[in-house]
């Protein structure tokens, strides 16, 4: 690529989750690239990292360097939550996430956990029983964070993201319905398939949702 351009902005998913993240940046401070290639480590995946992309390419249309495009994507670090509804523990048992015997109680009792990332580790915020009681909560959980960037934001400036691994086209087109009637002042809330790295951990029939602050004007 810099056969062709200057300058290089690599946008990895959060280095809490891969070790890709390391590694480019390491890479990126050989004599060959150092100045010319920079490593945004701003905590993201799936949909919120979307995002960071479509800023990425408005802030370069306005004129930014490399640098700069890096620097501003992560000031905006902390502004990102995604939270995920697993419909099947086996899933994360077998991506080491929970331990076989969790896995099997789960099954048995029927607990469905609800996890959360603001750029680290996914994290269980709750356990719960039941599918319908899971997309609740997390639906409860989202509802707190997105009143929490409001308090120094405009609705206007904050994007959600509705995601699953649905099989059916209309149960994700009802997942997106439910997230628009729990947040009817965000005009900005769209639907996008859980991106494969994180659905290889939930598995299919999982719900989520990513919510972040949009860093271009539009």
């Amino acid at each position: 690529i810099l056969k062709e351009y200057e300058e290089l902005v690599y946008i990895p998913i959060s280095s809490g989750l891969s070790g890709s993240c390391s590694t480019a940046t390491a890479m990126a401070q050989d004599d060959d690239y150092e100045g010319k290639v920079f490593v945004v480590d701003n905590g993201r995946v799936s949909t919120p990292m979307k995002q960071s992309v479509l800023d990425a390419i408005e802030l370069l249309n306005e004129g930014c360097s490399a640098k700069e495009i890096k620097n501003r994507l992560e000031d905006a670090k902390g502004k990102m939550g995604i939270f995920v509804a697993v419909d099947d523990l086996k899933y994360l048992k077998k991506g080491g996430r929970v331990t076989p015997a969790a896995a099997a109680l789960g099954a048995v009792l029927n607990i469905k956990p609800v996890l959360r990332t603001v750029g680290e580790n996914f994290d269980a915020v709750d356990k719960v029983r039941g599918s319908k009681r899971a997309i609740s909560k997390m639906l409860d959980y989202t509802e707190e964070y997105v009143n929490k960037l409001l308090e120094n934001n405009d609705t206007s400036k904050i994007r959600i993201g509705a995601a699953g691994t649905f099989e059916k086209e209309e149960d994700a087109n009802s997942w997106l319905e439910q997230v628009k009637e729990r947040f009817p002042n965000i005009p900005d809330i769209y639907y996008d398939p859980l991106s494969l790295v994180v659905g290889v951990h939930t598995g299919p029939e999982a719900a989520g949702i990513g919510v972040s602050l949009i860093l271009r004007e539009e």
